[in-house]
């Protein structure tokens, strides 16, 4: 019962017209009277099941040619018919009641399962504009079927359908009517064995019916294959995803180079759908999506996070990758200094040590006291006594001749025990010291970092990512969109790092793969770290034009790099590649250095290096041996 409900309640009219019944077509037969028949064979051949039916005319078209047109379709899934006078779509400049309609045709084409729209008219002008707003109005996917009903010269009919997006690249079919009674259907390829061509797919007429030329369908596939014509895409230096180099072809020309995994993974699709790319010309990333905007560039093959404000000016494509946004400062440095000494023991441990360290002394001379045998012990005075207790604590050799009564060496036995003990835990602790330093504290969490930092910078593509944090309900993103400027690039941003109390706040993967390459020596220490908690994963894609019609195809591979986990490995081998290179770098430097000194030099280099590795800590003596401390 709700099947059959929903079957009767899917018939929809829409009829923009207030003069409807005094529609009069120029003409003794009108466009839709001489190609209703040939309109009813193409959309029974072609429609898909569960199609619903959108219609719009330009108020030429009569009410009986519609009706019998409408009656002699199975149009049980919907139907919608847009029916406009003169000025709903000649006015320039307000054509509201245009706008609406589509709108209106959109909400339709989001309610159904399939849409196949019949556009009927065979004026260039309401054809112009209806591609001009349907698109704006993004009215049509690749799943949508569009067939233009029109009666126009074949060189009017050619350069319509070349010029306009909604009848070149989307999945359009033109149903153009002839002087002697037949009818052609026409298809514009973008991408063909010829190149971009008009392509005739077949042929109606009421003797022989529909005809097909070939083993195209009446809506073909228009993007499974390129054959090998080139596709605009845009995209900036933005590594390990992109990166570009000139380097010498065999004529001796410069040519570009490029890498990177969005490159990696560009070129296999090229490949696979037999395309060649052309990059176009950009200054920044903002230009690299305007371009798609435009739709000047088909793809922007660099990744962009999803934001809801970029959703309003282009799509994306599979989102193949999450990025983390991260922030980068300078690491707390451990300056030189002689509290090192005192952190291997707790303030309560140096405070009992010390505190026995007087009491000791001062319980041998009681002791001599009481026994009443002074010998040795009776010539020296307090603070000899005491320097012999220090002595033996710092390892220094004992005197045995001034403790000969039972009691004194009872009490300097326990001495050395107790001087034992905390000798080797503080050696322990300092050598653990040593080894693993205890930095100051530093910003890990953006709401330490908003509090830290004076200012946070971002490349030139941040201006989506400060309104978005400056509209957030989150107090911290709102301070950290106050404190957030955008223009220094990436370079500039950790220069400012390492020269000011600034951040940069970039994705993860670039942050990485910048610092493995450029500011690691080659140790492969840095002084930079990224903080520990990302400000939040952001699923990214590729930015392309709304509603671009080879969307499908890209989804389908970016989905099996993502799923295959070649993507992430791309990246890993890149970075891995970076550091190396970098360190290698930095080792011919180090070793043109070398060459470049005088034998002189490199004595006096030698003994410098000697000198600051002694001069930088002092020495402790602890036992038998010396351990080194910083300074």
């Amino acid at each position: 019962m709700k099947y059959s409900i929903l079957m009767t309640s899917c018939l929809v009219v829409h009829v923009i017209s207030k003069n409807l019944q005094h529609s009069v077509s120029p003409r003794p037969r009108d466009l839709l009277s001489v190609a209703s028949e040939a309109v009813v064979d193409v959309i029974s051949e072609s429609t898909r099941p569960s199609s619903s039916l959108i219609f719009f005319t330009d108020g030429s078209t009569s009410s009986s040619a519609l009706c019998q047109t409408v009656t002699s379709m199975d149009a049980a899934w919907g139907l919608s018919v847009f029916q406009f006078r003169d000025e709903d779509w000649k006015a320039h400049g307000n054509q509201t009641g245009f706008v609406e309609a589509i709108g209106l045709a959109r909400k339709v084409r989001l309610s159904s399962h399939a849409v196949s729209v019949i556009v009927i008219s065979e004026d260039l002008t309401f054809l112009t504009s209806f591609a001009e707003r349907s698109l704006k109005g993004r009215l049509f996917v690749w799943t949508t079927r569009l067939l233009l009903v029109t009666r126009l010269a074949l060189s009017d009919l050619r350069k319509v359908l070349s010029t306009r997006w909604t009848f070149s690249m989307m999945n359009t079919v033109a149903l153009n009517v002839e002087e002697n009674g037949r009818s052609s259907l026409y298809t514009h390829l973008p991408y063909s064995p010829e190149g971009a061509q008009i392509y005739k797919l077949g042929s109606w007429s009421r003797q022989f019916r529909l005809f097909l030329r070939s083993s195209f369908e009446i809506f073909p596939e228009k993007y499974d294959n390129f054959h090998g014509g080139y596709v605009n895409i845009t995209s900036g230096v933005w590594a390990p995803f992109w990166d570009e180099k000139e380097v010498m072809a065999a004529d001796g020309s410069k040519v570009k180079e490029y890498s990177g995994s969005d490159f990696m993974a560009l070129d296999t699709i090229a490949k696979a759908l037999n395309f060649r790319i052309r990059q176009v010309p950009t200054k920044d990333f903002v230009e690299v999506t305007q371009r798609v905007e435009e739709r000047v560039s088909f793809i922007a093959s660099i990744y962009y996070v999803v934001l809801v404000n970029r959703l309003e000016r282009h799509d994306f494509t599979y989102t193949y990758q999450f990025s983390y946004e991260s922030f980068c400062l300078s690491k707390p440095g451990l300056r030189p200094q002689w509290e090192s000494l005192y952190y291997p023991l707790a303030h309560q441990v140096w405070a009992g040590t010390m505190t026995v360290l007087v009491i000791v002394p001062v319980v041998f001379v009681v002791i001599a006291h009481l026994r009443s045998r002074w010998d040795n012990v009776r010539t020296l005075d307090f603070c000899k006594l005491s320097l012999e207790v220090f002595k033996t604590f710092v390892g220094q050799n004992l005197t045995q001749s001034a403790f000969k009564t039972t009691s004194a060496r009872l009490l300097i036995t326990a001495w050395l025990v107790f001087s034992f003990i905390i000798g080797v835990a503080y050696r322990g602790n300092l050598t653990a010291y040593l080894t693993l330093p205890v930095y100051p504290p530093r910003p890990e969490t953006v709401a330490e970092l908003v509090e830290t930092v004076e200012r946070i910078n971002m490349p030139s593509y941040g201006h989506d990512w400060k309104a978005f944090f400056t509209n957030s309900d989150s107090p911290v993103f709102q301070a950290l969109g106050r404190l957030l400027f955008i223009g220094p690039s990436v370079h500039e941003g950790l220069n400012l790092v390492l020269e000011k109390n600034h951040a940069l706040l970039c994705s993860l993967r670039y942050l990485e793969y910048t610092i493995a390459q450029d500011f690691t020596d080659v140790n492969g220490q840095t002084k930079l770290y990224i903080g520990r908690n990302p400000i939040f994963p952001s699923p990214a894609a590729w930015p392309i034009p709304h509603d671009a019609p080879y969307k499908p195809q890209l989804d389908r591979y970016l989905m099996a790099f993502a799923e295959s986990g070649l993507y992430n490995k791309w990246i890993e081998d890149l970075i891995e590649i970076a550091r190396r290179e970098s360190s290698k770098k930095q080792e011919q430097q180090k070793e043109e250095r070398a060459r470049e000194r005088t034998p002189r030099q490199r004595t006096q280099a030698t003994y410098r290096e000697a000198y600051a590795g002694a001069s930088h800590a002092p020495w402790l003596r602890t036992g038998g041996g010396f351990a080194c401390l910083p300074g």
